[in-house]
Order: C-alpha cells, then structure tokens, then sequence
C-alpha cells in the first residue's frame, strides 16, 4: 500500500513539474521567443526534440507543447537570433539582488529580466565558490555575440549565435529555478551596449564547421564535434594520451559553454577519446588560447640537478625526509564505524592548532589555524569531544568548530555556506567529517555526483589555499576501500586508515603518503583520547613530556620544559604537577624533572 501510494505521490509531482513548465513555454511564446526543448534540470538541447539544438527552436505551439504531452519536464530553451532578441548574462558579477539594483540604476534602463539558477560563483570566476546573483537582461534587436564591460561589470552578450535558459527551468547544479523578477516590455538594446560591444576574432572553422574563438564560448550542441575535433588537432601535433588530456580539460573548462559540468560528468569519455586519438587522424582546429596546466620540461641531468624544494611548500606533518601531509592536499581518513576517527582525527587537529606534536609518528612542523565541520556527532556529544581532545594543549583560538545542517558537499546551499565560512576565518586546514552525512539526498556511488563534491573540495584549496582532510565511511569488504564512488581513492593524496581490534579499545592507524615513507601507529582510548599504546595510562601530552625528557638524562628544569614544548611557564608547571601525581615523571633530589628509573624510583618516592 505504502509503495502504492508513494508512486502516486511521485506521479504527482511529476505532473505538477510537467504542467509548470509548460504553461512558462507557452508564456515564452506568447512573448514572441522562438523555443526549443532542452534536458530536464540542464542545460542541453533534448535532441529528440532539438536535433539541431538552439536552431530547432520554433514558435509554433504544437511543436513546443510537445515533449510535455510526452511526460518530459523539459527546461525550456530560447533561441535569441531567432526571437530577435540580445541577452546580457552576467553571470559571476553581483553577490545579491541589491548589488544588481544599484549597477542597473546607474547604467542602463530597464527591461524584463531574469534571475538565473546559478547561485554559487563558478570554478575559476570572480567569485569562485561564493554567492553570486546572476541575470539575464533581455534587449530587442539581435546583434551579433560577443562580450561588453559597463561600469566594471562584464556581460556576455547571447544573441545571433547563442541561447538562453527560460523562466521556470531548473538549474543542473543548484536545483534552484531561473524566475522572472521585473515582468515589463522588452526595451531596445542601449546605444552603451551596442558601442562598447567587442567581437572576437572568429579563427578558422575546422571541417566540422565550428568556428572557434578565444572569447565565444561553446554552446552544447556544437560542443562534442568540437571536442572531437580538438582531440584531432592535438594528436596531429604529436602530443602524448597524458598531455591531450590535461590540454583538453583546460580547453574544455575555459572555452566550452558548459565546460565545468561537462569535464566532471564526461571524464572518463575525455580520458578514452584522449587515448583512441592516438590512433587516428581528425579534422584539424585552432588550439584556443586557454592556461595550459604547468609543468617541466628538462633534460635528465637537469632533473636530477633541480631543487624542488625551492618551490615546494613545507610539511604540515612529517620530517624534513618524509612529508606526511603537505599543504593544499587532499587527505582521506577512512575507517569502519566505531573505530575512533573522529577522537583520533579530533586530537591530531588540536596539536596541529596548538604547534604540538602529539603523536611522535606524526611530528607537527607548525601551528595551523582548523576549520572543522562535523556532521554526526550530536552538539552535547560533540562537546565532550572536543573538551577530551584539547586537554593540555593550547590551541589560542585556532581550532574552529562547526555543526550546522546547512553543510554539504553537493547542493548549491550547502557549498555556499562552506565557501562562506572559509572565507570567514581563512583557515589553513579544513575538515569534512564524516563524508556520507556531507552528501545526503545524492548517491555516494554515482560518479557524476562524487565529481561535483570532488571538484569543490579542489575549488577550496585552489581558491582558498587550504588543506583538506575528509573522513569516510568502510565498506562491507574493509579490502575495497570506503563506501561509494571509487574515485576518491585516486583522488586523495595521503591515506589514513584506522583499524580497531576486535573488541578492545586499541587501534591501528596506518598512513600511508603518496610521496613518503608510510607510517603506523599503536594507540589506545584513554581518558575519551587516544594516547600511544607504549604509555598506556599516560595522557599523549604526558607522553610528549616523557620523550622529551629523554633528551635530559639528569633532569629538566621547568624553564626547560616549557621551551621545549613551546608551553608558557604556568601551563608546564601545571603539567608537570599533573604527570607527578600520575606517576609519568618524578622530582629528583635537585629539583629536576626527569623519567622514572630504578634509580629515581627509591629516591624519588613521596616527592
């Protein structure tokens, strides 16, 4: 009964959307705009209907109620030649409608306008990862494409060669709606616009009869030829599988309407196409001018003379001769259920804060300022977790804590929340956890939504310059890896990987970096922490004093200690006070702290 019942219900729904938007495509051709089917919640012509994309677009009504009548919620397309129309798209420019209101007052006159569905700013825009207020400005008299900064503010101009999305329609990534917000008559295209247009330089078309241009983007429909072609030219050109790629990802994102959707969806048919180009000839086409990915080319002798380290940042954890995790990373801490993740992750960020080693396999290198959002943990649980991992470290403010339902790592709303707290307190260190609660409402094991979530964790280290550490569910077979999309293995860069023996409170903890020597660590709850399992009942900071006491066989003087341990001299005393009564250290007869032995043990009993 109940699936019954849900069937109608998404049956409903269904419905609803189809008659939504078919009664805006009848509005649009009521308003004169030639329309054409586009893929429901897209961006791409539905080629059932739109075999040649924007150009199928008509105005006659039997045509364009007809992916309705057939049960799509098609988005709806508007052909701007074909209506008569040229539309500004800015797109990356204004952070809200208020920003938009006060550059229109001042600059151009009024005319029936709509809000776009984007909501967060695009990889490699102005403001990327932020919130951004985009619109389309519909002027009458079609000119053709190109682009046209007023008052700072760049417009794309769609017009003879391009199409818009209409009213109604649902963005691909935000799931918002693209809304009408000032329903009046279509004004004439401003003298403004018409002066300050610049056209780019068309380059030669190639066989497909795509003409390609540095500044025209290109649209979807033309878009795979083009690909195509460009896989062509590049094989021509003698370039390797690995180096097509990497040049056909930038192409792709910088030139290409849709590029940054595309490239996440279509990886893997960029991949094949890169490495079946290496066996056949294709139509040539102009490379366009987009940033080729940096590299190095060298003799082999310069190789091995080249000092990297000039241009490689330090460590956050590990030694001079083994980077752990290295900044403007990808770290995945992959565990099953119960097996202290989060009270070892948790503790490791404290130190990291505070510039204090707290496990000796993971030497901090220096203080770091943490963003971490939690998504599990109940708020009083949460609590008495962070009070466990802070214990005898001093973190001034730099481990930051955030449990909000906004967070995700797909939706629009949640990214931009996330964009916005980043910005906010400009960490060094950001922290997901747990990854299956960040992505909830979309499939873990889908490729193109695990690619959404990927590409903005790369947008936050490529904008904000942080280090990221995600936290992920095991899997059934713990041999397999974590739950879901088998992508981030690949695309993490080091692996912590917590195993909890079998009913016990020890743990194994294997790290394992891309470009150093793995290591692993014994450690054991204790006090809701984990300390090293050589010092069971020792707290890890007492630990840290019992190692550094072995550098002073005879004693450490408070002063000495607190240097040491980069503590103030109050902090250290109070430590110290605390590890004498545990037993960890004692008081020798002249007054230094040192390690318990056979010898101090006798002397130093009572003190």
């Amino acid at each position: 009964m109940n699936r019954v019942m849900n069937n109608v219900t998404a049956t409903a729904t269904v419905n609803e959307e189809i008659t939504r938007l078919s009664t805006a495509a009848l509005d649009a051709l009521k308003r004169d705009f030639a329309v054409f089917a586009v893929e429901p919640e897209d961006k791409h012509p539905l080629t059932r209907y739109a075999p040649h994309g924007f150009k199928s677009a008509t105005k006659n009504t039997d045509k364009v109620c007809k992916p309705y009548l057939d049960g799509y919620a098609a988005n709806i397309g508007i052909a701007c030649g074909e209506s008569n129309l040229a539309v500004l798209d800015i797109d990356d420019e204004f952070s809200c409608l208020e920003d938009f209101q006060s550059w229109m007052k001042a600059n151009l006159p009024e005319t029936f306008t709509v809000h776009t569905g984007r909501r967060i700013g695009k990889v490699g825009g102005k403001r990327a990862g932020l919130p951004v207020y985009g619109v389309h400005l519909y002027y009458r008299n079609a000119i053709p494409d190109g682009f046209v900064t007023i008052d700072g503010i760049e417009c794309q101009i769609k017009s003879l060669g391009g199409y818009v999305i209409g009213s109604d329609s649902v963005h691909p990534d935000s799931g918002e709606r693209y809304e009408i917000i000032k329903d009046i008559p279509i004004t004439p295209l401003p003298e403004i616009v018409k002066q300050g247009v610049s056209k780019p330089k068309d380059k030669p078309s190639g066989a497909s009869g795509i003409v390609v241009s540095s500044n025209t983007l290109i649209p979807p429909s033309h878009r795979n030829d083009w690909v195509t072609g460009l896989m062509g030219t590049l094989r021509n050109k003698h370039f390797s599988e690995t180096a097509a790629f990497e040049t056909a990802k930038a192409a792709i994102i910088h030139q290409c309407e849709d590029g940054e959707n595309y490239f996440i969806q279509e990886e893997h048919k960029i991949r094949d196409l890169a490495r079946r180009s290496q066996t056949w000839d294709a139509p040539e086409i102009t490379i366009p001018n987009v940033p080729i990915p940096e590299g190095y080319c060298m003799t082999a002798e310069e190789w091995a003379a080249h000092d990297f380290s000039k241009e490689e940042s330090e460590s956050l954890i590990g030694t001079a001769t083994n980077a752990i995790v290295r900044p403007l990373t990808k770290n995945l801490v992959l565990a099953p259920e119960k097996a202290f993740k989060t009270t070892f992750l948790m503790r490791l960020m404290a130190g990291l804060a505070a510039g204090v080693t707290i496990y000796d396999e993971l030497p901090v290198r220096k203080p770091c300022k943490i963003v971490y959002f939690h998504a599990e943990l109940n708020p009083a649980e949460l609590q008495q977790r962070i009070a466990a991992s802070v214990v005898d470290v001093d973190t001034q403010g730099r481990f930051i804590h955030n449990r909000d339902i906004r967070t995700h790592l797909i939706n629009e709303t949640g990214r931009q929340f996330i964009a916005e707290t980043v910005q906010q307190y400009k960490p060094d260190v950001v922290v997901f956890d747990p990854w299956q609660d960040l992505i909830t409402g979309f499939d873990e094991n889908s490729s193109k939504d695990t690619g959404i979530a990927r590409a903005f964790m790369t947008s936050l280290i490529d904008t904000y310059k942080v280090t990221i550490f995600l936290v992920q569910h095991e899997g059934k077979d713990g041999s397999k890896g974590g739950r879901g999309h088998s992508s981030l293995a690949g695309w993490r860069d080091t692996l912590i990987k917590l195993t909890r023996k079998e009913g016990s409170n020890q743990v194994r903890i294997s790290v394992s970096p891309r470009w150093g020597e793995p290591v692993t660590l014994e450690l054991t709850l204790n006090n809701q922490t984990l300390t090293s399992s050589t010092a069971v009942g020792f707290t890890s900071q007492q630990s840290e004093l019992r190692a550094l006491l072995k550098e002073y066989p005879a004693g450490a003087t408070t002063q000495q200690i607190a240097d040491g341990l980069t503590k103030t001299l109050d902090a250290a005393y109070k430590m110290i006070q605390r590890a004498i009564k545990d037993g960890a250290v004692i008081k020798n007869d002249a007054g230094l702290i040192c390690l318990v032995t056979k010898e101090t043990e006798t002397k130093g009993e009572g003190q």
